[in-house]
């Protein structure tokens, strides 16, 4: 069963991909990771050799990858993006990266004021976001947020 504010983003992203006339133009975000030292709990081996010593997950650098594509076009020209994190901890660490939904509403009010976009406390997050949104439509660009834990709406899951 999902929480009632996820099936309410749920239908919202629904009602709105349902104006969508033409999906060729929708452009789809992801990244990934890779560890250099990743590994898995189990190997196929021949026995012909040693396996590899496994070493724990999450040590070392990580490659971060990202991409943007539509069913149109393919894959965005020049929108492969991929960097080595500094901090394996945490891998979005994109530079000037607008404010996901989980992030505190300090985080959103104090990214919307860099961006010249009066914002307070007293605004809800909800539509913190909304402003956030608002300043991409203003660079003509329309967002349509996915709703949490629904991966498979996105398109670019599927390459």
């Amino acid at each position: 069963m999902e929480r009632g504010d996820i099936l309410l983003k749920r239908n919202d992203f629904l009602r709105e991909a349902k104006k969508i006339t033409d999906w060729n133009n929708v452009v789809f975000l992801d990244e990934t990771w890779l560890n250099a030292n990743h590994t898995l709990s189990r190997t196929w081996t021949d026995n012909t050799s040693a396996s590899p010593s496994k070493a724990l997950m999450g040590k070392g650098s990580r490659l971060i990858i990202c991409h943007a594509g539509s069913a149109g076009n393919g894959f965005v020209e020049n929108g492969l993006f991929s960097f080595q994190s500094k901090n394996t901890t945490d891998y979005h660490e994109l530079v000037d990266k607008a404010p996901s939904s989980n992030e505190k509403k300090t985080v959103h009010v104090a990214w919307l004021e860099k961006h010249g976009i009066e914002a307070n406390m007293e605004i809800m997050k909800p539509q913190l976001e909304k402003l956030i949104d608002e300043l991409a439509q203003v660079n003509g660009h329309q967002v349509l947020r996915l709703p949490p834990y629904h991966c498979q709406y996105n398109a670019i899951e599927l390459i």
